[in-house]
């Protein structure tokens, strides 16, 4: 059975070309209940949202899956290939700050792009709430944690892999072919875990450019 282990490329990891810029263009600010990311609470499957994720994004060529958080935020197309797995659920975010700034998704090493803040353009920007009538509705995807579903499985592999970003960031835990059957998405400090039936439906709307997995078999 092969595992997909998937993370979002960051400026200090394998590309140079992204860079703070290009990060926070394409996968935007995030906070909940006031709170910035990465000090607010993270939910999981098991929890019962109270604040929902609210995000200042660039709506210009937005994606369909990003990740201005820990967790994927995917589109209502995405959310509506995948609903039928299990242990998932979906919690609608909310555009605090939606504006359109045209860039060059893919120019990274274009000169003047590194003298840009994007700290800067965010505070600029001002809210156009027109832009949430011409794109889908979005979803924080809400998933276990590998830690606190892993004792319950025997037959287990251990996996440890190189992720291969510039930070040395390793995988490393145990999988098993029941356990992706029961929860084929999870949530890891080393990446969000996949199995095959997921990654298929998934893969199609992730831009590689600012993503990268690993493939292994269990």
């Amino acid at each position: 059975m092969k595992v997909y282990i998937i993370n979002e490329i960051s400026s200090s990891d394998k590309d140079p070309g992204i860079d703070e810029f290009h990060y926070t263009m394409f996968h935007g600010l995030a906070e909940r209940n006031g709170i910035r990311s990465p000090h607010f609470k993270h939910y999981n499957y098991g929890d019962d949202p109270i604040y929902p994720l609210c995000l200042i994004k660039n709506a210009y060529n937005i994606k369909k899956i990003f990740m201005p958080s820990v967790d994927f935020t995917i589109s209502n197309e995405v959310k509506t290939k995948i609903q039928h797995l299990p242990h998932i659920k979906f919690w609608q975010v909310k555009f605090i700050k939606l504006f359109n700034y045209e860039y060059d998704l893919y120019g990274f090493l274009k000169e003047g792009y590194k003298a840009r803040c994007a700290c800067k353009i965010t505070k600029k920007m001002r809210h156009n709430p027109e832009l949430e009538k011409v794109i889908e509705n979005y979803y924080e995807l809400l998933t276990c944690k590998h830690q606190d579903i892993v004792e319950g499985y025997k037959n287990l592999k251990h996996i440890r892999i190189y992720t291969g970003c510039s930070c040395e960031k390793y995988f490393e835990d145990d999988l098993s072919e029941e356990m992706l059957k029961d929860y084929p998405i999870l949530w890891h400090y080393g990446g969000h875990i996949l199995s095959e039936e997921a990654f298929k439906l998934m893969e199609p709307y992730f831009d590689w450019t600012y993503f990268y997995y690993n493939e292994v078999e269990i």
